[in-house]
């Protein structure tokens, strides 16, 4: 029990870490896409700024986009978010609501702990605990890492080490990347939403 305490501990403390280092990548792209001297210059909206993100990185972009007021949405793959962490619990309680939050979740964790709590956290727009527009999309017949490129590039290996669905690969990823464009497309502009995929 006290082990779990203390990995609980250092996962929230890692999770702040990263999500300052989210927040620090945001600042320096907006300066470049400010900057006329630089190669970035307006290659992006800063009006249109997205947080996306796997697993640990999920939880980061989650709270990331909640933090950082620039945000105008967030993507989320697989988010790790338990009651235990490592999302703060605090956090989880009031609700992350700023701003909507596409949640993309593999079947195989569909009823497990992390799906109840997003249900709980994310999808409750009724309790103010969730922004009214999040939504949830469930890639059917796949696994947690369907949604890395390791399905992509080793294919056999994914499958024997049953690290992915029964889904095909390449396909989850178009489908997935498909949902998540949808999402990061809030307005036509003359330029591109700005992602930081952590």
């Amino acid at each position: 029990a006290e082990r779990k305490l203390l990995q609980d501990k250092w996962r929230r403390q890692q999770l702040k870490r990263r999500v300052a280092e989210a927040i620090a990548s945001m600042d320096w792209l907006l300066r470049n896409v400010a900057d006329k001297s630089t190669r970035w210059y307006q290659a992006a909206d800063p009006n249109q700024l997205a947080y996306v993100g796997h697993s640990f990185g999920g939880a980061t972009a989650v709270v990331a986009a909640e933090q950082d007021p620039r945000a105008s949405v967030c993507a989320a793959f697989d988010c790790w978010a338990e009651a235990s962490g490592p999302i703060d619990p605090k956090m989880l309680d009031t609700g992350i609501s700023r701003c909507p939050t596409l949640l993309v979740q593999c079947e195989a964790w569909v009823g497990g702990a992390v799906d109840k709590t997003l249900q709980a956290h994310l999808l409750t727009p009724w309790e103010k605990k969730g922004h009214p527009a999040n939504l949830m999309w469930i890639a059917e017949k796949a696994g947690h890492s369907n949604f890395t490129d390791f399905p992509l590039l080793a294919p056999m290996l994914v499958r024997l080490l049953r690290q992915a669905g029964a889904v095909n690969g390449t396909k989850c990823m178009q489908a997935t990347l498909r949902q998540t464009l949808e999402c990061v497309r809030l307005k036509p502009s003359g330029f591109n939403t700005l992602i930081i995929a952590v």
